[in-house]
């Protein structure tokens, strides 16, 4: 059975380009990631397989006014935070990922207070990764991030509930609700606009705001998408909207697929109708909102070609499969929430199992 990757990016006004120092970045970035040894060494390659420094030259391909290297670096340690907090967090219990998640949120708030013995890494990880990035920012570009991310580390203990009271079924709204904030596009972006002074109230105008919600929603959809084969293969496919299409309007994985196409149409043309609208907040304010609305249109154009470019969702034939718009799917394992060994799928691995008939191949 092959899942079918339709090109959802192909109205997108946002054309992918790559920061030319992503690579001597994601060098250090990845060292000081690598000196907390939050994984086993198998584990570790294949996050490393990843290319998270990749990712972070597509989100700042220019790197904005404040110095390319250290903007650089910021977006490549936000990166490597989100996905090892999904690693460690995806099979835990409530009670775990709540411990998890309050230590980090902790850190953030207070960034120069090392944390406790004892504690998860992730605290720690989180404290030196904002400790460090909070020098390049202004005030509002700090108050936006902190309240992004504080946002976000709820919505995971949310999405850890969800799955521990027995995967109970969401409805389409109710999960692009709770992942919305969960998938980490809001904070994405505003690392992206650290450097920028955007007052609060300008995110809170309806039209702003409409315009997030829609560029997270396109994101998920893109995101859900690509990740299915693996999420499902690793056990945690129950919270991703295209089971919930299939699950809430009993359709194929086909048909669901359709209709998250037909959906990304529909808020693609939203997205441009909001951008046409956004008020005047004054000339040096609609500067800088321009400039961060920029980095809103280019993170979703990020995510998707680094889906696959990297070893994350297609090890080394994610351009084959991008052609050719088919996956082979991964029959699925089951997870436990008590596993304590965080194990990390090396996907070229696994797709060389189930790729045998090429059709995932382009000729």
């Amino acid at each position: 059975m092959y899942l079918r990757i339709p090109n959802l990016l192909s109205r997108w006004r946002w054309k992918g380009k790559i920061n030319p120092l992503h690579e001597d970045v994601s060098a250090e970035g990845n060292a000081w990631f690598r000196s907390f040894a939050p994984l086993t060494p198998k584990s570790q390659h294949a996050f490393d397989l990843c290319t998270f420094g990749l990712f972070a030259g597509l989100l700042l391909p220019d790197a904005g006014r404040v110095s390319l290297a250290e903007h650089l670096r910021t977006c490549l340690d936000i990166v490597n935070v989100f996905f090892i907090i999904d690693e460690y967090t995806d099979v835990q219990s409530t009670h775990v990922v709540r411990d998890m998640m309050t230590s980090c949120t902790d850190a953030i708030r207070n960034p120069h207070i090392p944390r406790p013995e004892g504690e998860t890494v992730l605290g720690e990880i989180v404290r030196q990764f904002w400790e460090r990035a909070s020098r390049l920012s202004t005030p509002e570009g700090s108050l936006r991030f902190v309240d992004c991310f504080t946002q976000y580390c709820e919505s995971v203990i949310q999405v850890a509930e969800w799955r521990n009271d027995g995967s109970a079924a969401l409805t389409i709204d109710e999960y692009v609700t709770i992942r919305i904030r969960d998938a980490g596009v809001l904070p994405t972006q505003a690392i992206c606009g650290l450097h920028l002074s955007i007052p609060q109230h300008v995110f809170l105008d309806s039209v702003v705001s409409d315009i997030m919600r829609i560029s997270c929603e396109l994101t998920i959809i893109d995101n859900d998408i690509t990740s299915y084969n693996r999420e499902q293969a690793d056990g945690i496919g129950a919270f991703n909207i295209v089971t919930v299409i299939m699950r809430s309007l009993g359709l194929s994985l086909d048909g669901a697929i359709d209709w998250l196409e037909q959906r990304n149409e529909v808020l693609v043309d939203t997205f441009y109708a909001q951008l046409e609208a956004v008020p005047s907040f004054g000339p040096q304010v609609d500067a800088q909102l321009r400039e961060y609305l920029d980095y809103v249109g280019n993170t979703r154009r990020a995510v998707w070609d680094w889906s696959f470019v990297s070893g994350r969702y297609f090890g080394d034939r994610g351009l084959d499969y991008a052609k050719t718009g088919l996956v082979p799917l991964i029959p699925a394992k089951t997870r436990n929430n008590t596993e304590t060994v965080v194990e990390v799928l090396i996907m070229e691995e696994e797709l060389a199992k189930w790729d045998g008939a090429g059709l995932g191949k382009a000729a």
